[in-house]
């Protein structure tokens, strides 16, 4: 999903998926390479169209440049779903201008609640790559190419169909809440792990479908 590759308010799936995003609000502006999106943190969106559905043997990769002010809150990626009384959750949020990684699947485990150490809420341009992998037991976030959270954990399946995932706030059950006045470009998604020579070529604007 590119928001280089805009047309009214859909932000095209530049890859084989073929699942447009929805954006509401948001300004168009610079990104880290190309062209951004920025949320103003109280009503702005993007709705990717994409459910996940992330089997209990697979992966999956977000990959996304990301810009915030000092203080920010909310969430910058985020989805969940009501299930049979209690609820699943894949997402990442703001902690003392640390990120939070925070993912459960359809059995109710908490897989990883962890926060990074480092600073991104910045000003600053960071890489982030997110990675939930139940089939290797494994919730990564990479910052820059460096891991600032490496949790192991056996979990399941997460399937949040039909809610899709949003940036700029958390889809939950499908309600929207907690919106984050951040700036994102190059967001793409990998049903695979990313190499850390591959996050290097993202990080110095190598793009890569």
């Amino acid at each position: 999903m590119d928001p280089n590759a805009i047309i009214g308010s859909q932000v095209r799936d530049l890859g084989s998926h073929g699942r447009h995003g929805t954006l509401s609000g948001t300004t168009r502006v610079a990104g880290r390479y190309g062209g951004g999106l920025k949320f103003n943190g109280t009503s702005d969106y993007l709705d990717t169209g994409h459910p996940m559905a992330i089997g209990a043997t697979e992966v999956r990769t977000f990959l996304l440049h990301v810009k915030a002010a000092s203080g920010v809150a909310g969430v910058v990626m985020g989805v969940g779903k009501q299930l049979n009384g209690t609820w699943n959750r894949m997402q990442l949020n703001w902690s003392a201008d640390k990120l939070r990684a925070y993912v459960r699947d359809d059995d109710y485990v908490l897989a990883s609640s962890e926060t990074g150490t480092e600073t991104v809420a910045d000003g600053k341009w960071h890489l982030l790559v997110f990675i939930v992998d139940p089939g290797g037991d494994k919730v990564e976030l990479w910052i820059d190419d460096v891991l600032g959270i490496d949790v192991s954990a056996a979990f399941g399946a997460i399937n949040t169909s039909p809610v899709p995932l949003n940036y700029g706030c958390l889809d939950n059950k499908g309600e929207r809440s907690e919106y984050s006045a951040v700036t994102l470009s190059d967001l793409r998604m990998y049903s695979r792990r990313l190499s850390v020579a591959e996050m290097g070529d993202y990080r110095n604007g190598v793009i890569r479908r």
